[in-house]
């Protein structure tokens, strides 16, 4: 489907609109045109198109040579009061103004000499059409299908066949350009049937430019756009793209440069290919990129290598595995117009400005209010794209994301071979550094699925395929990280905690198991509130001990080794309506910060090997487009786990032979495991490695000469002593003052 952005009157789709700019072999020229059918051609059509397409396909194929046209008029052709001032003929729907003709038909011919169709068969000439419609419309040349446009692909055409979307207040326009092999030398005919979205419809409209030319006149709906880099495979080595073209590019190329300079050198780039499908009535591009190094930028672009036309340059990073990365978490986008979309890039502008560094973006879904409208998508890539097309973006299905295979076709994902259906979205998982991601799929849940995939009786959890597959993933991770991402939130302070009842099921469903395998964090959506949890149980919280740390020059208090999980929902990240907060069951829900702030918001996540850093921020909008948005710490939380391991690289990083010189040093390590819980010191595996260091260096004091001849003119004593607010040991405080003599004159 070529579905293009709503455009008023005959305004052709602009390459800012759809913020690309594509990089082209060569120049399209209006002054070489040739015309074939005229703007305001005259045109055969039947009004009930519906009937006439039932009567010729009678005999079990479509045979549009058997219609019949009852009327011919001047183009543009339609109805409508938006309309009327434009048309050049008003045709009919029928008689009953609430049940309309579900379609009209409109037929024509032009001729083509031997010459011109030789060239276009050599694709020395190509021949294009300009059409605007409303609502939908499916093409035929010469009884052939070519395009269908706003409508779905499986769609059996007749009198029971309506458009996929609605056109609101003004028609669409796009651009075709056809087929070589359609054509042929002397009379060629063209079908036009153009459909309503609903029998109830006020109008339709309908207009077609038909001519030739020796460039292509590609639209800007025809070029790479709506791109998406995402997680496939391994991240230190391997990245997905997933973009949209016309079907006239039928080449799926990825081409990948190290970035060392300003700008690419693409004669030393690597090109992989990909596949392209029709999804949902869309041409959708799918390519990995497999092979690239660790802890490197990339610059990338995506096309067709064969017509030579590619997206502009942008750049990608791979994981670099030393266990520090950082994170966004955004969710619920769901916008419906250009002015909500804007809050979503002026998020994004103010994320990337703090957080110059991040290596990707968590959405917990719904990035549109309605996933079968595709001026959504657009906006939702297109407004910021300098960001989206710049980072990797890891996507979770919402319920607002569900339609049609809609997800499945703007991202590429690897999802399991046994998944039930790709319909309503996708389910995987990816390692990122020392973190493990489990995304899940809610809304392939037991109340969309065949009651007996549910895992008991009555129950609306994740369907089984899907429950076996996240037990299986989570198990079968050692990272030191676990973390979900889900659309639908197990513990919010929202009301989908009760409008929804399968979120319940669910609940019981995975929650216990996610303790067991000791998930840290779940990231939400769907509840348009802010929440973050304390560690939770199921009906229960656990309150653990806490340590005071310094961080980026800040004091930061971190929870130790929380038993339960800390669940957040980040608001929205656009125009989606912000909930109230409801009066929520409190013997369930433990939120720690739960508030409606009316504003847009999202949060950064950091990761530095067993510390993780949460901080959520408040996205203050601009009056208008002129002025730029501004951000305010809202929320701030941290978590520091397997604290032995720090003691533990502490002491394996001792050298080898020791001496007096490296007293600061083990005393540090030694006063490291003393704060630790007797728990944790049991986990030290190197602890005598420690006590022998320990020896050493007191003796290499010991050892050294005094200025007056004597010994222990170095450190001679190491006292722990408890001061307040600075290291945690359980509830006491400890810190390690060493004292040195003083040395007499010389």
């Amino acid at each position: 489907m070529k579905k293009v952005l709503y455009l008023f009157l005959a305004a052709i789709l602009t390459v800012a609109c759809l913020g690309v700019s594509p990089v082209v072999a060569a120049a399209y020229s209006a002054a070489d045109d040739i015309p074939l059918i005229s703007a305001t051609a005259e045109w055969k059509y039947a009004e009930n198109g519906g009937a006439a397409l039932d009567a010729a396909q009678a005999g079990g194929t479509l045979d549009l040579s058997t219609i019949a046209y009852p009327a011919t008029g001047k183009a543009p052709l339609g109805y409508g009061d938006n309309y009327a001032p434009l048309l050049g003929t008003t045709i009919g729907y029928g008689t009953d103004i609430n049940r309309r003709y579900n379609a009209a038909l409109f037929n024509n011919s032009f001729t083509l000499t031997a010459e011109q169709a030789e060239r276009i068969g050599q694709e020395q000439l190509y021949v294009m059409a300009d059409i605007g419609f409303d609502d939908g419309f499916v093409l035929f040349v010469n009884g052939q299908e070519t395009d269908r446009v706003n409508m779905y692909a499986d769609t059996a055409l007749g009198s029971s066949a309506l458009a996929s979307a609605a056109v609101d207040s003004a028609y669409e326009s796009t651009r075709v350009i056809f087929a070589a092999n359609i054509f042929q030398a002397g009379e060629n005919d063209i079908t036009v049937a153009v459909f309503q979205n609903s029998v109830a419809s006020n109008d339709l409209f309908f207009n077609l430019r038909l001519y030739a030319n020796p460039q292509p006149n590609y639209p800007d709906s025809y070029y790479p756009h709506m791109i998406a880099v995402t997680f496939y495979g391994d991240t230190g080595t391997a990245k997905g793209f997933n973009w949209k073209t016309d079907r006239f590019f039928k080449r799926s190329d990825v081409q990948v440069v190290k970035k060392t300079g300003a700008s690419p050198d693409w004669t030393a780039a690597t090109t992989f290919s990909g596949t392209a499908s029709e999804i949902n009535g869309e041409w959708i591009h799918k390519a990995v990129a497999t092979g690239l190094e660790p802890a490197t930028e990339y610059y990338y672009r995506v096309g067709d290598g064969d017509r030579n036309v590619w997206s502009t340059p942008a750049t990608l990073h791979t994981a670099d595995n030393d266990g520090s990365f950082t994170f966004l978490h955004t969710s619920d986008v769901q916008s419906e117009s250009y002015a909500a979309y804007m809050r979503w890039k002026n998020v994004l502008d103010v994320a990337f400005d703090l957080y110059p560094e991040t290596d990707f973006i968590a959405n917990t879904g719904d990035f549109t209010e309605n996933g079968v409208y595709l001026n959504q998508w657009e906006w939702m890539f297109s407004l910021p794209e300098n960001i989206l097309r710049n980072t990797t973006l890891a996507p979770t299905t919402g319920n607002h994301d569900r339609y049609d295979n809609v997800f499945l076709s703007r991202f590429h994902t690897p999802y399991p071979e046994d998944i039930k259906s790709t319909v309503a979205g996708t389910y995987y998982s990816f390692d990122y550094e020392n973190a493990h991601f489990t995304v899940l799929n809610t809304n392939d849940n037991t109340r969309q699925r065949p009651q007996e995939d549910s895992l008991a009786a009555g129950t609306m959890g994740l369907n089984k395929t899907q429950y076996d597959w996240f037990c299986n993933d989570i198990a079968s991770t050692d990272k030191q990280w676990k973390i979900v991402m889900m659309h639908a939130g197990l513990f919010t302070t929202g009301d989908k905690i009760n409008a929804d009842p399968y979120i319940g099921d669910m609940r019981q469903q995975i929650v216990p198991f996610m303790l067991e395998q000791g998930v840290d964090i779940v990231l939400q959506g769907h509840d348009h509130v802010y929440v973050r949890t304390k560690p939770q149980m199921l009906g229960s919280v656990d309150t653990p001990d806490t340590v005071t740390e310094f961080y980026n020059g800040k004091q930061r208090e971190l929870m130790v080794d929380p038993d339960g999980i800390v669940y957040i929902n980040s608001n929205s990240a656009g125009g989606a309506t912000l909930y109230e907060l409801i009066d929520y069951d409190k013997s369930m829900i433990y939120p720690a910060k739960s508030e409606q702030p009316h504003t847009t918001m999202f949060s950064a996540i950091r990761i530095e090997g067993n510390r993780l850093y949460f901080d959520s921020y408040l996205v203050l909008q601009p009056a208008d487009e002129t002025q730029k948005a501004s951000a305010q710490l809202f929320d701030s939380f941290a978590i520091v786990k397997d604290r032995h391991t720090d003691v533990i690289a502490m002491i394996d990083a001792l050298p080898d032979t020791l001496g007096a010189d490296d007293y600061d040093t083990v005393m540090a390590a030694m006063s490291a495991y003393l704060r630790l819980s007797a728990e944790e010191r049991a986990k030290v595996t190197n602890y005598a490695d420690l006590l022998s260091a320990e020896t050493e260096v007191k003796n290499a004091v010991r050892r050294l000469p005094s200025a007056d001849g004597g010994g222990n003119s170095g450190l001679v004593l190491a006292i722990v002593l408890p001061v307040a607010g600075v290291l945690a040991i359980g509830g006491a405080v400890a810190a390690v003052i060493l004292i040195r003599r003083k040395k007499k004159n010389a």
